[in-house]
Formats: structure tokens, sequence, C-alpha cells
């Protein structure tokens, strides 16, 4: 039996025979309308959402382009800034001049057709620049990667010489927070006597800093804070076209990717690293790459591989100091620390290595060289690919094992030329009057 009762709300509901009461499913006109209600505030919360992601900074109180303003100084004149300025399409400088104050913003977040999406300050085909305690700001306060918006870098450099650029902040941009180019292909002469002294970079799109088509150039104080591809890329995806005699010092960043053509030496020195350091090149005469008396953090993915080293270069590590986290799933790291491949030529002088040590093939050559792996400090010697390799003992030791391609590497006595017997030792034994190591090998 069944029957329908009238509640006291209004509501019908049905008497089931079990005598529980069930409520009759409401009309469809009602789920039309809670369908209707829910795209609504969707549509409301993601307008709210994409007004603070392309117009977070409040332009209200700015003064207008100050670009006229600028192109009329004479030769060596100067701009001083004072407040903020908003720059629609962006300041270009074209002859020698110093820009000294100001932040700079270019809201734009959207790129018009058929016109160039540029960066907020542009120097090109000129020398003897300054730019100095500026703020410039983009329009990707989020730092999202937007590929069809990259152009928008904090500031390009392109076919210039002698630029200054002191304590400055770059922060949402949708490319790089500061790139080093060139008029491609037309004119590919590379920039040249850059100095960077202070530069703090936050949420760029692209990459933090494209040191692409430079020689000749030193970054101190350089921090990249966020980024949303690769902190430092050295890589210019043309041929013979790269960067050179670049030094950075006292800097930090995480990620760097070294790629194509090195036309001249890179040193890092003093600079604290994070993730993963990679160098590709297929060149054999490329100049060597050089990591003096830093640190290391290597990523926390579960397929990271601290240093790779692909091609026919030379890169050292001299006094750098290895850590390895966890992974972001909580379980230790398995994979090998470096990977040496295709001719590379990798040396550790005297620097802290973590296991899983690494791997190279026939091609390549590992060179350790009193380094400390653990709590044991390792001998030095080359560690090759090839099969019966060998260590020449460089240093006093304690235990250390090594394996190289699935090759045992030995270890001959510097004193006696032998070869040692297996054997451990305690190093907190080790005192005063170190004896070398009876046995090394490195586990992979």
């Amino acid at each position: 039996m069944k029957a329908v009762v009238e509640m006291a709300d209004g509501d019908d509901v049905q008497v089931q025979r079990s005598g529980r009461l069930r409520r009759r499913p409401p009309p469809t006109w009602q789920w039309l309308l809670a369908l209707v209600v829910i795209l609504v505030v969707g549509m409301v919360a993601f307008r709210v959402e994409e007004s603070h992601t392309t117009s977070a900074t409040d332009t209200s109180a700015c003064s207008p382009d100050p670009s006229p303003a600028i192109a009329a100084l004479p030769p060596g004149g100067t701009f001083i800034g004072v407040g903020c300025y908003v720059v629609p399409n962006g300041l270009v400088v074209t002859k020698p001049v110093t820009i000294d104050g100001g932040t700079y913003i270019d809201p734009t977040s959207v790129k018009v057709p058929r016109v160039p999406f540029g960066p907020v300050i542009l120097v090109e085909g000129t020398s003897d620049v300054s730019l100095e305690n500026l703020h410039v700001i983009g329009g990707n306060p989020s730092g999202r990667y937007v590929p069809s918006l990259v152009g928008q870098a904090g500031i390009e450099l392109k076919n210039t010489s002698a630029v200054s650029i002191r304590d400055v902040t770059v922060d949402g941009t949708f490319g790089d927070g500061l790139e080093l180019w060139a008029h491609a292909p037309r004119d590919m002469t590379p920039n040249t006597g850059v100095t960077v002294d202070g530069l703090t970079i936050t949420a760029a799109g692209r990459n933090g800093i494209s040191p692409s088509d430079v020689f000749g150039a030193t970054f101190t104080g350089v921090h990249i804070v966020s980024w949303g591809l690769t902190a430092v890329d050295f890589e210019s995806d043309m041929a013979n076209v790269g960067a050179g005699d670049v030094t950075f010092t006292d800097s930090s960043w995480g990620g760097t990717y070294i790629q194509e053509t090195i036309t001249g030496p890179l040193t890092f020195e003093r600079c604290t690293l994070a993730g993963k350091i990679q160098v590709v090149v297929r060149y054999p005469t490329s100049p060597p790459v050089v990591f003096r008396d830093g640190s290391l953090s290597i990523g926390t993915k579960a397929n990271n591989v601290g240093v790779v080293v692909r091609g026919p270069v030379s890169v050292t590590f001299a006094d750098e100091s290895f850590t390895r986290p966890p992974r972001r799933d909580g379980h230790a790291q398995t994979k090998p620390m470096w990977q040496a491949v295709r001719g590379a030529q990798l040396t550790f002088a005297r620097s802290i290595l973590v296991p899983p040590l690494g791997t190279a093939d026939a091609a390549s050559t590992v060179t350790v060289n009193a380094v400390r792996i653990a709590s044991s400090l390792c001998c030095g010697g080359t560690i090759s690919g090839r099969p019966r390799s060998s260590i020449a003992s460089a240093s006093s030791s304690c235990d250390c094992t090594t394996r190289v391609s699935g090759q045992r590497t030995s270890i001959r006595s510097a004193s006696s030329g032998k070869r040692s017997l297996p054997r451990r030792r305690n190093c907190a034994a080790v005192g005063k009057h170190r004896r070398m190591p009876s046995r090394s090998s490195i586990s992979r």
C-alpha cells in the first residue's frame, strides 16, 4: 500500500509499506536552476581569479610613460625616476644614458595580433647604458608560463656593450627576468662587457636569466626566487651562438642548463644552487665550465640526477658541497649523483659528494680528487668507464667504494704501486698519522 501525505512544510513524501518516508525527487526545473547557479558562481570565481592574476599591481597613482623624456636625453644624460610609471609599450633605450630609480610597470597581459609583445625595458644596439635602483614589473604576478607571451622579459639586452645593471628587482614577467640576446638572425653580434651587481628576480614566466648571446659578463649578487622553466638557461637554439667568458659570483638559484655552444669559459664562484646542473654540448673545442667554493642541493624529484654532462666538455667542481634531501614522496634518492656520457670530462676536486654516486660511459672520464663521501674521505684518482681502469691514490682516506658503468674500479697505492688487498677501517680511528687506504670502490 502506498499513500501520498502532505507534510507541514508543503513537501510531498511517499509512505512505503515499511512505514519509512522517502522524499520525492525535485522537478526537472530545480535541477536546471541549480546547474545555472553553479555555472554562474564558477564564472564569477574565474573572473575574480583572472583579475588577481593580471591586474594585481595598482597603477592608478603612477605617472605616464617616461619614454619621451628618456628619448630626449643627450648621450650620457641621466633620467632620475621617482615613484612608478606605466609603460604599456615598454621602455626602449638606444643611446648611452643612465636610468636611476623608479618602478616601471607594464601591465599588459594579452597579446594583440600583429603587435609585438616586448620587454618592459629593452636596451639595443648601444653602449654605456646604466640601469640602477629600479623595480621592473610585468603583467604576470603569478609567474605562470604562457608560451605566446614569453616576449615580455623584464630587461632584454640586444647587441649591446658595456651595460651596467645595479640594484634592480624584476617581478612578474611573462618572459625571462633578464635576457641577453640579439637581433636574430640578421645581427648576431654578442652582448659584451655586461656587469650585473645586485639583481633579484621573482615570478619569471619563462627563465630567470637567459645568457643566450653574450661574451664577457660578470654577475654578482644575483638571486632568482621563482621561475617558470629554468632558473639560468644558457641556450641559443642556434649553431655557433652562445655564451662565453661569463662569471657568476655570490649568487643563488635552482636549475642550471648549459646547452649547445660555449664560446668561452663559464665560471660559478660561491654560488648556492639547487636542483640539477646540466651541460650538453656537441663541439669538441668547448671551453671549460667551473663551479668553485659553492654548493648544490640536488632536486627532490624521484628521477633527479644532480650533475649531467653530455658531450666533449670539461666540467669541474672544486671545493663544492653536495647535499641530497629526501625525495618529495619521502623515500631516499636512488638515482646517481652524476652522469657523464659522450666524451664528457667531469672532475670533483676537494668536494663533498653524496651517494649513490655516478656513472660514465666508455668515452667519458670522471676524476675524483680528495673528496668526502658521506663521512669518509675518498681517494683521489680517475674513474673511467673502460674495463680494468685504475685509480692512482692521491690522498689519505677511510673506506671508499666505487663502481662505474658496471666495471669494478681498482686502486693502486701511490707508494708501492701494488694493488691493495680488501680491508676496511674505522674512519674515527684516523688520526694524526694517517695511512693510505687498503681498498677503494665507489658504489653506483
